[in-house]
């Protein structure tokens, strides 16, 4: 008896068993979980009934001010926040070890006249520190016209990337930085590639991911010199105004009639740089027919200053005191200057107290401006001959006067917001979108301006790593792509990726599951002449992920589970009635007597 209990219970324990070997290859063991390094390029795509979500996060270095982004779709869009949890769960999915770089970049305002009719504003928002537009061309000339207007540090030489853009129809979402919304915690994750990602929706027949402007990256290091090019302009303090950046030239011949022993200048200034403790930061050069100095205003650090250089190559100083500048608001100075009189130096009206930097001298001498009839006048930037900085800002109302103005008509002048016709008026310029300057006896003509051609501290990387997630309903092949995943994703884990602040999933699938892959590349700049569009893999095999339970082995799994569990209640009926028979057929025993 108690070896046949001994083999029924071993039946039964086989028998049991048999259901968990079945799958005993779907059991998930999870490598270990490695860091994903920060790639110059990372996306996640979601794909589904003709509709993208495409979602974009880049890491930079450099200024936020210097923060610009141009991304091409192809049709119309709606932009939104999302979330950098979405990056961190697909990294736990494929747990892929990617030893990547870091680096980065590309680069609103009123729209000039000329270029109005062919750029149109699709919407403008704010997506957390984010300036976000929306926007359609219908020529590259003028979309580089918004760009430049606007500051987005786009190459000229690649324009012929956005006529191939904007030939097919396709949109342009820009993105900057909104400096006010911006603090050291927003700077940090834009620096270490943690900032806010962007998802932008839109309709489309294929998977697409927008990498040939990215290949306008080859184009920073060319010469961009373009003499006669537009100028940017922007809102003034009475009308518009014109953006000067560190390689903008705007530059006027000097009058016949200019005085270099007595005059004035004035105008209205925005400086991003203005009450930084930075030396020599241009104002005005005046300079002769040899690029000699004769007259510089400049700023340094809090102070203003009047340089003069004599004939005899004596170089006198005088500056003033305004530590009440803001590099916020629009500020008012005017220099005026008379020989045997020192020169006075106005901020904001006031007339600032004006000290020369040699105890010994306290009026202009005579001849202490080298006289000329001939030379140049450079606004907004230094002398080549100068270890000067140029402004970083926005100038508006210049003019230029034969006769030094008094304190009275400073102040009227400046709480007018522009200059009368004053007598003494040489000329004036309002950049109302143009570079016009209006003499005294109503004729005009127009400064010069273009770009020089710097030296840029940008070194754009001459390749990049790009990492991609797509997900949609089947797995995806791009030629040259290493792709080191490919997986199943339930319908619940797609939900559980990441949630928005109204704590409501990312995306809300409507299929039981979705095909997660993964491709990775680092890429030459030179082989971005091509969007990426993806391709639906031959089959859906599986790479460094589980092997899926498809619905033949999930019937499979299910009937052996009934089978068993029918064949064990069986069993257990057998041995019951067994049990209970034998017992029966045991005769009782005999008492003792």
């Amino acid at each position: 008896m108690h070896n046949l209990r001994k083999i029924i219970y071993l039946i039964v324990a086989v028998v049991l068993m048999v259901p968990a070997g079945v799958l005993a290859d779907g059991i998930i063991v999870p490598p270990f979980d490695y860091m994903v390094y920060e790639t110059d390029q990372k996306a996640v795509i979601f794909y589904e009934d003709g509709v993208e979500i495409m979602v974009v996060s880049i890491s930079f270095e450099g200024d936020a001010d210097d923060f610009g982004w141009l991304i091409p779709v192809p049709s119309q869009p709606t932009v939104a926040k999302s979330s950098d949890e979405l990056f961190v769960s697909l990294q736990d999915i494929t747990t892929e070890y990617y030893d990547g770089g870091f680096s980065s970049s590309y680069h609103e305002g009123v729209l000039s006249d000329d270029i109005k009719s062919s750029v149109t504003i699709i919407e403008t928002q704010n997506i957390d520190y984010y300036e976000v537009t929306t926007l359609q061309a219908s020529d590259s000339d003028a979309l580089s016209g918004w760009l430049e207007e606007n500051e987005y540090n786009f190459p000229s030489g690649a324009s012929s990337v956005l006529t191939d853009y904007i030939d097919n129809s396709w949109y342009f979402v820009a993105m900057k930085i909104n400096a006010q919304e911006l603090n050291s915690l927003a700077e940090q994750d834009l620096m270490t590639g943690h900032a806010t990602p962007i998802e932008i929706k839109f309709a489309s027949d294929k998977i697409v991911y927008p990498l040939k402007i990215s290949g306008a990256m080859a184009y920073f290091n060319q010469d961009d010199s373009k003499p006669g090019s537009l100028p940017s302009y922007k809102e003034g303090k009475t009308g518009r105004s014109i953006s000067l950046k560190a390689n903008d030239v705007l530059y006027n011949s000097l009058a016949n009639n200019f005085n270099s022993q007595s005059g004035s200048i004035a105008f209205w200034i925005k400086d991003a740089d203005l009450s930084t403790p930075r030396e020599n930061h241009e104002f005005i050069s005046i300079v002769d027919s040899l690029d000699k100095n004769i007259l510089q205003l400049r700023s340094s650090g809090e102070y203003l200053q009047f340089i003069t250089t004599a004939a005899t190559g004596e170089v006198l100083y005088w500056q003033a005191d305004t530590n009440s500048s803001s590099a916020e608001d629009w500020h008012h100075i005017a220099y005026t200057w008379n020989v045997n009189e020192a020169p006075m130096i106005y901020f904001d009206g006031q007339a600032v107290v004006t000290k020369s930097t040699s105890s010994d001298i306290e009026v202009m001498p005579v001849n202490a401006i080298n006289p000329t009839s001939s030379g140049s006048i450079y606004i907004g930037q230094p002398i080549k001959a100068s270890p000067a900085y140029p402004i970083d800002g926005l100038i508006d109302e210049l003019v230029f006067f034969q006769a030094p103005l008094t304190s009275e008509q400073i102040s009227r002048s400046y709480q007018l917001g522009s200059y009368e016709l004053y007598d003494s008026l040489l000329w004036s310029a309002s950049f109302e979108n143009n570079l016009t300057y209006t003499r005294r006896d109503g004729t005009s003509d127009s400064l010069i301006y273009f770009r020089e051609a710097v030296e840029s501290l940008y070194t754009p990387p001459s390749s990049v790593n790009l990492l991609l997630y797509v997900i949609t309903d089947h797995k995806q092949s791009l030629p040259g792509f290493t792709n080191s995943y490919a997986g199943w994703l339930s319908k619940k884990e797609a939900e559980e990726l990441a949630y928005n602040d109204q704590m409501q999933p990312w995306i809300l699938p409507t299929k039981k599951k979705y095909f997660l892959t993964k491709f990775t590349r680092y890429m030459n700049v030179s082989e971005m002449k091509n969007d990426l569009i993806f391709r639906q893999a031959s089959d859906d095999s599986v790479v460094n992920a589980p092997e899926p339970i498809d619905d033949t082995r999930r019937l499979n799994f299910n009937v052996v589970m009934l089978t068993g569990s029918f064949l064990t209640a069986g069993l257990l009926v057998v041995i019951t009635y067994l049990l209970n028979k034998k017992e029966k057929n045991i005769p009782p025993k005999k008492k003792i007597k």
